[in-house]
């Protein structure tokens, strides 16, 4: 089964330059990529959309990129993948190289 082209819409952040996705899984759930911690832009795609925001992955392990993944957890009970290599202090699933995350049909593998 191919992934739909349309199903990936990337969000940008003027003032960061950071990558951020919201990805719809096809069944009225996304997953948030990288979301900032600016979130107005990845909640208005997702509104449009008719999606619920149900997992937000981070990609990111360094300091100085500020997350909106948490956020996206308190306010719309997303579950969290993140790398273990991390050490992230939140509540999150940790994800190693190898590891597979089913997101309803769209599976998700980990790198650290």
């Amino acid at each position: 089964m191919g992934f739909p082209e349309d199903h990936l819409i990337p969000l940008v952040d003027e003032g960061l330059g950071n990558s951020a996705y919201l990805v719809d899984l096809g069944d009225g759930r996304a997953l948030a990529v990288d979301a900032s911690r600016d979130l107005r832009a990845l909640r208005t795609a997702a509104e449009r959309r008719g999606l619920t925001v149900a997992h937000a992955a981070d990609t990111h392990l360094h300091a100085d990129f500020l997350s909106g993944a948490v956020q996206l957890g308190h306010d719309h009970g997303a579950s969290i993948l993140a790398s273990v290599a991390g050490g992230r202090a939140f509540d999150h699933q940790g994800l190693a190289d190898g590891d597979e995350v089913d997101l309803g049909g769209l599976t998700a593998g980990g790198r650290s």
